[in-house]
């Protein structure tokens, strides 16, 4: 039973009230000099959860022994923050991490934020002693999560699959523990694995196409430099050994190679971080060859470079150029060969 001269000091505290049998205090509202009151209420009314995020930590230093009789919930914006060694010496019992951009994450259990913490670190504890440049960090990183993760289109199946896993799959949960995610989960995954080398990243939600579909890509920062990259569509490429077409890239090129009439990588938020450059890291994979023949159709179709762009791609012939395209095939790359307008425009009207 709570005291009259208790319940004035919730009052006095702007708890939240979440229902009836939960309570959120955020720490950061709370005065120096009604510290220790608070832990106080909070280990009598075990409704109240105390809201911790980093910058708060040194608050509740002092009382850090009466800490295990509450319920704590640490909030952070990216796993780097929250070590496990942290959260056992302040008794944390919930973790909270990413909500500020991806707002499918939710309160976690200090079990289950365990094991995905854990499962992160081991990708990339290898990697942490070594002295590399940031490019080479990111690059073993990328193709790592590229063979560990796969797309979860069942997730989005209207079924009982769809209903248990669409919203578990849009954050660390699925893409984490089972290896399974939608492009929210991929880009959640980079963003927290990143982290964990010091290298900055943020998730981008893009515009909503014809279809009502939105993506979610990284921006991340190499060198004081920000690329645009979508593990989403690369992971395929790199577990083929074939260059990825999404990694690294400057906002124009990032919407060069983007699927047509799909605004995937058009981002909504106009104030994310401008990418000027492109940046080549994964040179000793095999050139996606059928690609690059279509991305080259495709601006010709559009008027660019009307004369020269196909000038230098080496072909057998015509005839094989519409074969294989037809089929799906790579190029031979036997002789260099012009071909005409006409002959393109034939092509891609077919």
């Amino acid at each position: 039973m709570i005291s009259k001269e208790q319940q004035e000091l919730m009052d006095k505290l702007n708890i939240i009230k979440i229902n009836e049998n939960e309570y959120l205090l955020p720490l950061e509202l709370v005065q120096e000099e009604l510290i220790a009151d608070c832990i106080k209420l909070c280990s009598i009314d075990n409704r109240i959860t105390l809201l911790v995020e980093p910058k708060n930590v040194k608050k509740i230093k002092d009382v850090k022994t009466m800490l295990e009789q509450i319920n704590i919930c640490f909030m952070c914006d990216n796993i780097s923050q929250a070590p496990m060694k942290l959260m056992e010496e302040y008794h944390v019992k919930y973790v909270i991490v990413g909500n500020s951009e991806n707002k499918s994450v939710k309160k976690m259990s200090i079990d289950k934020y365990r094991m995905i913490y854990n499962t992160i670190y081991d990708i990339v504890k290898d990697i942490i002693p070594l002295r590399l440049k940031e490019k080479e960090i990111f690059k073993e990183v990328y193709k790592r999560l590229a063979e560990r993760m796969e797309y979860d289109s069942e997730a989005l199946e209207d079924n009982e699959y769809g209903m248990r896993n669409n919203h578990k799959s849009r954050n660390l949960e699925n893409a984490v523990l089972l290896n399974k995610t939608l492009c929210l989960g991929f880009a959640e995954t980079l963003k927290q694995t990143l982290s964990l080398v010091n290298i900055k990243s943020i998730i981008c939600y893009s515009i909503r196409g014809d279809k009502g579909f939105a993506h979610a890509y990284n921006i991340v920062r190499i060198d004081n430099r920000w690329y645009n990259t979508d593990l989403t569509l690369d992971y395929i490429n790199i577990r083929q050994r074939k260059r990825p077409k999404y990694c690294l890239k400057s906002d124009k090129d990032f919407l060069d190679c983007s699927p047509e009439n799909i605004p995937y990588h058009t981002p909504k938020d106009s104030n994310v971080p401008k990418c000027k450059k492109s940046l080549r890291i994964f040179t000793e994979y095999k050139r996606n060859r059928k690609n690059k023949i279509r991305t080259l159709l495709k601006k010709l179709k559009k008027g660019k470079n009307e004369n020269n762009f196909v000038k230098h791609i080496k072909l057998a012939s015509r005839d094989a150029l519409k074969s294989r395209i037809k089929n799906n095939q790579e190029p031979k790359q036997i002789e260099r060969t012009t071909i005409s307008r006409t002959t393109i425009n034939n092509l891609l009207e077919k």
